[in-house]
């Protein structure tokens, strides 16, 4: 009887062990504006006139190398990409406010959905603080691409995979962004930035397990019950 619960109890330790371990899961691609380029068609929108990022618009990566910049990579990817390897981007859009008189009373960030692989959050920020940061956006910078993604929100918009290829986007910027607007061209700065991020993505990959994990913990559990069922079949 001993050795039974000794074999039990040791299957059961065997199964989480495997469970809790770092899985050897490819992590699934969760990104929006794949395959993404300068087209003429990235532009802010203040009170109906549109402004273009003329190029300056691009990614960074905690884990990923890039050159951005203005003239740099114009992909403005944003997500978990690519094919499991897990690299994870913000992307940022950089807009010209010269000659622009406020007050600013409605604004609109528009852009191309090119490829969106899974239904998601995609959050806009403040990005205009570390414009000098992005005219050498080099990366991997992970002090860079949390600053993205840390900025005050400006809104929050659903995407999907249906939109992919589509139209381009338009999202109406909140109150705050307005006030931000307002705010930067009294001051005279020549310059506003916006960054996009996943909800959820910025520098976290654990917390909750995995389905993956769930799925090794449930089979582990599974084994065990399995085991006892023997064990009491064989004492009776």
């Amino acid at each position: 009887m001993k050795l039974g619960r000794i074999l039990v109890g040791a299957a059961a330790a065997a199964a989480l062990t495997t469970a809790f371990a770092a899985p050897a899961f490819a992590t699934p691609d969760n990104f929006a504006f794949g395959f993404s380029g300068y087209d003429g068609l990235e532009f802010l929108t203040l009170n109906g006139t549109p402004i273009l990022t003329n190029g300056f618009q691009g990614w960074v990566s905690s884990t990923a190398g890039n050159t951005g910049g203005p003239g740099g990579n114009t992909n403005y990817i944003a997500g978990t990409c690519c094919g499991g390897a897990g690299r994870v981007y913000a992307d940022y859009f950089v807009f010209s406010l010269a000659g622009v008189t406020g007050p600013v009373t409605s604004a609109s960030l528009t852009i191309s959905p090119y490829s969106i692989t899974q239904p998601f959050t995609f959050v806009l920020h403040d990005a205009t603080p570390f414009v000098g940061s992005l005219f050498n956006a080099a990366s991997p910078s992970a002090g860079l691409y949390s600053s993205l993604g840390t900025g005050t929100i400006l809104g929050s918009f659903g995407l999907t995979p249906g939109q992919s290829y589509g139209s381009p986007l338009t999202f109406n910027l909140n109150s705050t962004a307005l006030g931000l607007l307002n705010k930067d061209i009294l001051a005279g700065d020549t310059q506003f930035a916006i960054s996009g991020t996943v909800l959820g993505q910025v520098g976290s990959t654990g917390g909750v397990p995995e389905p993956a994990t769930w799925a090794l913990m449930i089979g582990g559990f599974g084994l065990a019950g399995v085991a006892l069922r023997r064990k009491k079949a064989v004492l009776a």
